[in-house]
This record gives C-alpha cells, structure tokens and sequence, in this order.
C-alpha cells in the first residue's frame, strides 16, 4: 500500500523508506508484485570500506557482477572507474585471446590512450625551428642598437656593442681555424665579457663548452681532454694555471680572454651557425668515474628559449637574472632568453647569487622580473627573509621565481606564496641532455597546491615536446600509474660525445612518432600521470641524485675516494636531511690511520675537495670495516647503517672568545645543530656551499663584516673564521682612525692654502 501511495515514475531505489521495505520484505520482491515499478536488487554497505580497494565477484546467470569498494579518504570515483575500465579492458583482450602472456595485454582502451598519447603531447610539430638564437639576437640589435643589452654590476653593454663585439670574436675564431662543430671551452667568470665570448663561439657555427672556475684544475684539464676542444679561452687569472694542468699532449692551445676581444668593432656580418649545428656541449657527472658530455642543437637551443619567453610572458620591459653557474645548464636560457625579445640581461656575479641576503637586495634594487633558482636556494631566502623581518625587500618588480634543478616540495611552495603572494611560481624539470627544461607548471596562488601530493607536479612538455610515461616494455602506462618518463620532441640532444654505446643505451627510437629518425630520451625518472595530464616526479630509477640542481653520479664520487692509498672500497648514497634536502654521504672500507676516524674523514674530503666540485663532495663519510651483502654476494647499498648529521667529531673545545661564541651560535644556527666546538670544521659538519653563504650573510648582520666565500674554505674552523673576522675587523678600524686623522688634518689647512692648491692642481 505504502508503494503504491507513492508516485510509482520516481526512482525510489535511494530513499531510505524504499531500501528499509526491501530490508524488511518477507519474500524478494518482482515486478509482478508492483506493477509499473522496475526492481533490482540494492546491495546496501555500512558506510566504512574494509580494506583500501577490494573487488568481488559474483556468478549471475548468463555472467558475472562485480562491487568495487573503496577507501574515498584515499581514493575518488574518477580513479575507480578508471580502474573498472582497465579491468574490463584486459578481461576482453584476455578472452579474446586467451593463450596470449598476461604482461602483453594492455590496459588502455583507445581512447584513453589516443588522451595519453596525443593530446596530451599536441604541443607542436616537431619540424626544426627556422631562427637560431644568434639570429633573434641580431635582429634586435638592428631594431635597438642603443638599448641596454646586459649589465654586470656596474658595466653596461648595449645591444650594438655586443652584437659588434661577439661579431669580432666569431671573426678571431675563424681565423685561428675554429669552424662549424668544433668545440670552444671558456674558462671565466660570469660577466659582461663572458657573454661577448658566448655569444661569439655559438656565432661562429662552433659549439660553447662552460667550464666552472671554481672546479677544480684537474677536473678541468679532463673536461678539456675529453672535449676534444680545438681551443680554450681563459681569462687572465687562469690562463697560467689551465696550461700547466693541460700539459703539452692534448692539442688544445689556450688563448687569453682579453685576446679574443681585442678584436676590431666593425659591422658582424650574418651568423655562421644553423638550426642543426651544435650549439653547446656540458659535462656532467659520469657513472663510470668519469665526466660524460651532452650534446645539444641549436634548434633544441632556440626552442627552450622560446618556450620560456612564452610561458613566462617575457618581452622587452622584462629584467631577467643571470644567476646560474657555467656548468649548471639553466645559464643558457638565463643569459640569451632576454636578448632575443629586446629585454635586459642581469648578470649576478657568483658572491651575489650565492648570498641569500644580497640575492634578495640586488633582486630589489636591480628592478629583476624574473629569478630562477633552486629549491635549496628558494628555502635560504625564505629564512633570509625571516631573519631581515621588516627590513626584507619587497621584491616589488618580480613578476616570476622559477624553482629548477630538483623537486620542488609543496610545503616549500607555499611558504613561498604566503611571504610573496604577489610572485607566481613556474616549476620546471629538464634533462641535461635535452636542451635544459621541458616541462613546465605554472602555480599562481596556494590553493591550487590543494590536494595535492607533498611533491609539486612537473607539468606537461613545452613547446615542440612530447612526454610519455611507459612501463618497462615500453607501452604507455594508464593515468595513476607509474611508469619512466622518456622525452621526444625538437629539444632531445644528439647523444654523449664520442661514447656511442651510452648514446644508443639512453637515446631511443620514437616508437609513438611518425617523423623519420625521431627519438626518445630515457630520463630513468619515476613519474606517472595525473587525471588532468599533468605529470608527478616520483624519483629515480638508478643511483643518480640530484643536489641543489647539479646531477651527481656516485660511481664517480666513488671511484675517486678508492683513489686514496686508505681507501679499499668506497660506496655513495643520497640521504635527506631534516629539511628534506639531498646530500651525499659516503661509506668506505679503509685504514683509519694514527688519529683515528675524524682525521681520516677531513683527510678525505681535502682530497676530494681537490679534485671533485663542491657539490660533489659528501657532506659526511663514514668508516665501515666491510659493506653489508646482498644474497648475491654484493654491496647492498639499502642495508648500509644510517648516516649521521655530520661526520666524527673531535674532542668538545668551549668557544674561547666573543667572536668565536658569535661564530659558533651562527653555525649551530645554519647546521641546525645543539653545539659547536671551537675546533669543529664547516664541512666536516656538514656543511656545504649553499649553507656556507647563510653563515656569511649572518656574519655580516651581526659582526658587521663582509667576508668573501672563499674564507669559508680557507679558514673553515670555528676559530679559523673568528680569527679572520677580528683581523677584518681590525684592518676597518685602522683605515678609519687613517680617515679621521686625514679629515682632521684637512680641516686645519686655511682657505688661502686650500685655495692655493686647487690653482696649482689646475694648472698641472
């Protein structure tokens, strides 16, 4: 009666009434029972899902019904149906062909794989681009020879001048038999001059080769060699030191920087390079032990830069910074984007960009719109900002930061837009080997970091780019699940210099593209698919890490500590710290020598610190009588003990002076540590670069004094460092009393003597 006092039209299959007279009816009910109602069976649940996904099967006649319940705390609807789809996907393909192997059958029905596969990579045709960098830049020259081009502190360089004067490097180059494709190594500090020389080696059709001065000689030396560089310009504090460490044997003459601008500054003729051509050459770290060079064209050149004045809205009211190292990738796009579209290039000189606090100030008062840096680099300023309060600038002009390098945290981001909410985010990820980024994510405000996981994604592939996320037979693998990025597009460099095994092991053939000789670029990154297209990074696939942007391939870190007479056997691993930033430590079976663990670990990292970058030395060793073994009888690098903060430390020696008390607070302050002994080493501590720079800029807040980065490494003790901050201290307090006496002296001359000395000063 109830029912049929109900309109019978209504689905009443959701009502609480209807599922309560199911519950309670005698017999199941038909639908001769309610004439003008369908029934079906409702299977009613508790509300609380047992298990995070569970799946049961029922036999009904004439097949099967299935419930797929879930945890909604973990997952939502969309997901689970896009699980149903995949089963019933591979339930047809498994009936239809039922002797084929189960890892063969996909799960992707097509027009899931036609979204994965082509419109989510419809970002362009990948056809060489017809304009080469040098090309864009000229022709802003011709528009604007007057404009201002770059500027380095206080030197200033305007789009004529610099297009004349990379002319007449490109000139001297050709004349000493540089050609197309032959490879230049630069050795120089970054600043107006580097860029003429830059600008010149990649007009002249050759390839630019950076090499970090701050590298050490001998890792130079086989950057070089293994370059084949048919010529290496160097400024004139490094020329002597480069010879000596090249030798005579490598073919490689080295030429002073002031050789290659002395140059005539005549008209520059049209560049010499082509879209095909090699622009330029890095080398990274290698996992035999070795430095490995990545080649990459013009048009892959050209088309980062593109994309990065388009997603970044770049034009000629921009100021974008130059504050990348030489040998980190990023330093391309920074120093030729901005010239390409008539905006300014702000080169930031390495005790600069280094220093959190000044970065900030120059960023401000140099009126940057637009600052790349990485995650580590991104926290130091937000503590820098913390630490200035009131007195941190604004960052008035910036209209973009751009984290690179290594993932970008979501807590970290949105710290970021809570202190300047006004600064978008663009996070991006690239490969060396594939001219710098390609993909890129814009975040504007921290709501749309709602939902998601603690690593921000990736984005999707820029221009002229293509990402497929494939599982290990290469086939795509559906949203949600993980797979290995590989990269195509007009960006994928041709391979690794004269090591074509590597090249054919990494750079595949285009199994998804329909241009001849397309190929993909295996990035060994963990990734996989968001619903919308975008990608999550989710780690590596083998032992390489990545430390504040730079890639680091233990083997090489570890072939060099088995150099040293006390080690035996060396093994390297990423850990993260408390702040979740990577940093390396090292495990060796060695001889621990008369004074112990703590003298072997400083003994090593003097070593290393000799012939490895910074970056590249751990920031702890630790000292085991053997390694654990795996079933295999090999090193088991996942049962190595956890490492410590720091390595061993000496004997406790109590701060002795103010100034040493002062030193040690700040130290305990930046390493995040309870107590500093008077003898403790920065590095020994854990300290690297990165860190060292916020020690510096907390010295010269509180002790007034302005220490360059290069005190760090030498006097890196905590009594080292006070001892060189009061000789500093010092040295300022004499040239003052030096002033004031000279003032005074000054005001006791009369205004005839005064007088009488500008006549003779204006007649001499």
């Amino acid at each position: 009666r109830l029912v049929e006092e109900l309109r019978p039209e209504r689905d009443l299959s959701y009502t609480p009434l209807f599922q309560a007279m199911l519950m309670l009816h005698d017999e199941p009910l038909a639908p001769a029972d309610l004439p003008g109602l369908a029934v079906t069976p409702l299977i009613l649940g508790n509300g609380a899902a047992k298990y995070d996904v569970s799946l049961e099967l029922t036999d009904v006649p004439g097949g099967l019904t299935g419930l797929l319940e879930y945890d909604a705390g973990l997952f939502d609807a969309a997901t689970m149906d896009r699980f149903a789809r995949h089963l019933e996907t591979f339930l047809r393909a498994a009936v239809a062909e039922p002797g084929r192997p189960v890892a063969d059958i996909g799960l992707l029905d097509e027009a899931e794989r036609r979204t994965i596969l082509r419109e989510w990579n419809d970002t362009g045709p990948g056809t060489p681009l017809s304009d080469t960098v040098p090309a864009l830049v000229a022709r802003q020259a011709a528009a604007a020879p007057d404009r201002l081009a770059a500027r380095c502190l206080d030197r200033e360089i305007t789009y004529g001048e610099l297009e004349r004067r990379a002319g007449a490097v490109a000139r001297a180059l050709r004349g000493r038999g540089v050609g197309e494709e032959d490879i230049v190594a630069v050795l120089a500090d970054r600043d107006i001059d580097y860029l003429v020389v830059l600008l010149g080696v990649i007009r002249a059709g050759a390839a630019f080769l950076p090499v970090d001065p701050r590298q050490p000689l001998n890792r130079t030396a086989e950057v070089v060699r293994r370059g084949r560089c048919a010529l290496v310009i160097a400024d004139a504090a490094r020329t002597g030191d480069v010879v000596r460490a090249l030798g005579t044997d490598t073919g490689s003459p080295v030429v002073p920087l002031a050789e290659m601008l002395a140059g005539p500054d005549e008209e520059p003729g049209a560049p010499a390079c082509r879209p095909e051509g090699l622009a330029y050459v890095l080398f990274t770290s290698g996992s035999t032990g070795t430095p490995k060079g990545v080649m990459v064209e013009h048009r892959g050149m050209t088309n980062h830069v593109l994309a990065k004045i388009a997603d970044l809205g770049i034009t000629g009211a921009d100021v974008v910074a130059q504050n990348g190292p030489q040998s980190f990738d990023v330093s391309v796009w920074q120093f030729l984007a901005a010239l390409t579209v008539g905006a300014t290039t702000e080169i930031l000189p390495d005790e600069i960009a280094d220093d959190p606090g000044r970065l900030l100030a120059e960023t401000e008062r140099r009126g940057v719109t637009v600052l790349q840096v990485v995650p580590s680099m991104m926290r130091a300023l937000l503590d820098e900002a913390g630490q200035l309060g009131a007195d941190c600038p604004p960052l008035s002009a910036l209209r973009w930061l751009v984290p690179t390098g290594d993932a970008l945290m979501a807590g970290l981001a949105r710290e970021w837009l809570a202190r300047w909410p006004g600064v978008p985010l663009l996070n991006t990820y690239g490969a060396t080997e594939c001219s710098d980024d390609q993909c890129h994510v814009a975040i504007t405000t921290a709501g749309e970091l709602d939902g998601s996981g603690p690593i921000v994604t990736i984005g999707r592939p820029i221009a002229h780019m293509r990402a497929y996320v494939l599982d290990p037979r290469l086939a795509p693998a559906p949203v949600g699940v993980l797979g290995e990025l590989y990269l195509s597009g007009v960006g994928v460099g041709r391979g690794y210099l004269d090591d074509p095994g590597r090249t054919a092991e990494t750079f595949l053939p285009d199994l998804f593209s329909a241009e001849p000789g397309a190929r993909l670029y295996r990035t060994r990154d963990r990734v996989r698919r968001h619903a919308d297209g975008t990608i999550e990074f989710l780690g590596r696939a083998d032992n390489l890490i990545k430390v504040r942007g730079f890639r680091v391939e233990p083997g090489e870190i570890e072939a060099a500590l088995e150099r040293h007479r006390a080690v035996r056997e060396a093994l390297v691993v990423a850990r993260r710290d408390h702040q979740g930033e990577a940093r390396l430590a090292a495990y060796v079976v060695a001889d621990p020598g008369p004074g112990g663990d703590a003298e072997l670990t400083a003994e090593l990292g003097r070593f290393l610190r000799e012939r490895l970058p910074d970056y590249m030395v751990p920031s702890v060793l630790v000292r085991l009588d053997a390694f654990p073994l795996n079933a295999n009888g090999k090193a088991d690098r996942a049962a190595l003990p956890e490492a410590p903060e720091a390595s061993p430390a000496r004997s406790f020696v109590p701060p002795r002076t103010a100034t040493e008390r002062e030193v040690a607070a700040i130290w305990a302050e930046v390493l995040r540590m309870e107590r500093i002994s008077a003898d403790d080493r920065f590095f020994e501590l854990g300290g690297h670069s990165l860190l060292a720079t916020r020690v510096v800029s907390r010295v010269r807040q509180r002790l007034g004094v302005d220490l360059p980065m290069r005190v760090m490494f030498d006097a890196d003790s905590v009594a080292g460092l006070a001892s060189e901050i009061e000789r500093r201290q010092n040295e300022e307090s004499g040239a003052d009393e030096a002033l004031g006496a000279m003032v005074a002296a000054v005001e006791e001359l009369s205004d005839e003597t005064v007088a009488q000395m500008l006549r003779e000063r204006e007649e001499s």
